[in-house]
């Protein structure tokens, strides 16, 4: 994490009244607000794409269970990965964003600056239903017939290639990763088992209302990575049932998808 500079405080939106001293926080100095630690000013908006990613360093309390396992886990997290979902908070309160979507769909009028988000919701539910068939079948780090493939740390997918060797050695390296749809107008790009997997998951009748609501709002076929590994993993015990995790992740990816993987982490900030 960036070394402490002026020590400036940045209020979050929707701030949280305080929570008890004993509840998760992002660092153990902060409670009810964010720090921003540095900041400086651009000439104008940050453009997309211009992030570099994310670092993370969260404190978790009233940690249970065995610490060799939860040690063995950190350590698959940081050699294997994790499955890449969206995270929970790209679907609102409760996930209702996905409702809105639909009714929104359906012809509900909607202000302009949510339908960017309800439409970035209807995405990211279908990319995660598709993953969780293929995290579900034990293939969502693995090639499949007819695979599209994602290169690590870019936007670009190529595919499908008949499985050989060197795209064997590629995706050992985290080089490429298998992917899933972000659904819009045009063809899926996968082929074989792995189409016939994406287009059986996304077949329900709610499934095929998010896919025509997207392709009228013109939005394209694209692709994402199926498959997250985090970056600079450290973690460490500050007392019997504390635990310090550092990580860095790419622009996109979800530090709670991170979190899933380790076992049920209650959100002090509901208190569930």
């Amino acid at each position: 994490m960036p070394s402490p500079g002026s020590g400036s405080r940045c209020k979050c939106p929707g701030e949280r009244p305080p929570i008890p001293p004993r509840s998760s926080t992002l660092t153990p100095r902060v409670m009810n607000r964010c720090v921003c630690w540095t900041w400086r000013g651009t000439q104008g908006n940050l453009a997309r794409g211009a992030l570099a990613g994310n670092r993370f360093e969260l404190t978790l309390r009233d940690v249970s269970g065995e610490r060799t396992a939860i040690d063995a886990r950190i350590e698959r997290i940081a050699t294997e990965g994790v499955p890449n979902y969206f995270g929970e908070q790209r679907f609102g309160r409760s996930g209702g964003n996905v409702g809105q979507a639909l009714a929104m769909f359906a012809g509900k009028r909607v202000r302009r600056e949510e339908r960017s988000l309800l439409l970035s919701a209807a995405r990211s539910e279908l990319f995660n239903r598709v993953l969780a068939r293929r995290v579900a079948e034990g293939n969502w780090n693995k090639a499949m017939e007819g695979e599209a493939w994602m290169l690590d740390g870019s936007r670009s997918a190529f595919g499908p290639e008949p499985w050989n060797d060197v795209l064997a050695d590629r995706l050992s390296r985290f080089d490429i990763h298998p992917s899933a749809p972000l659904w819009g107008e045009g063809d899926l790009r996968t082929s074989g088992a792995c189409r016939e997997l994406e287009e059986g998951v996304l077949a329900g009748e709610d499934s095929l209302a998010l896919r025509r609501g997207l392709e009228s709002a013109r939005l394209w076929q694209e692709r994402r990575a199926t498959r997250l590994r985090p970056e600079d993993v450290v973690a460490e015990w500050l007392a019997v049932d504390v635990l310090r995790i550092r990580f860095s992740l790419p622009p996109g990816a979800y530090a709670t998808t991170v979190l899933a993987e380790l076992g049920d982490i209650r959100d002090s900030w509901r208190g569930v």
